[in-house]
């Protein structure tokens, strides 16, 4: 899912723009990003799993156990739900919002 790793990254360059965060340097940032890289993949193994037919779910769980060695079984699990791919963006831009709130405090 090439596109979901480029628009969570995007989210996160925007995330430290939006929180005054652009200029951590060093382990610092790099913390900060892992973090939010950590968030994102989260909400899309969750979004995914919810949005998945129950017929689907556990082999997708089983694949994403080693999301490398499975990518194609992965994309073929996936692909078999058209509208996945609009449900995981608007569970990413909820969870920009959120860190957002909870972050900007």
């Amino acid at each position: 899912m090439p596109h979901l790793e480029q628009q969570g990254e995007q989210y996160i360059d925007q995330l430290l723009v939006d929180l005054n965060l652009a200029n951590l340097q060093g382990k610092e940032k790099g913390e900060v990003v892992e973090m939010l890289r950590s968030r994102f993949a989260e909400v899309v193994f969750n979004t995914t799993v919810r949005l998945l037919p129950e017929d689907l779910k556990v082999e997708y769980i089983k694949a994403a156990s080693d999301p490398d060695a499975n990518e194609k079984r992965i994309l073929e699990i996936t692909s078999q739900v058209p509208e996945l791919a609009e449900g995981i963006e608007a569970a990413l831009l909820f969870e920009l919002e959120a860190l957002k709130h909870s972050m900007g405090k």
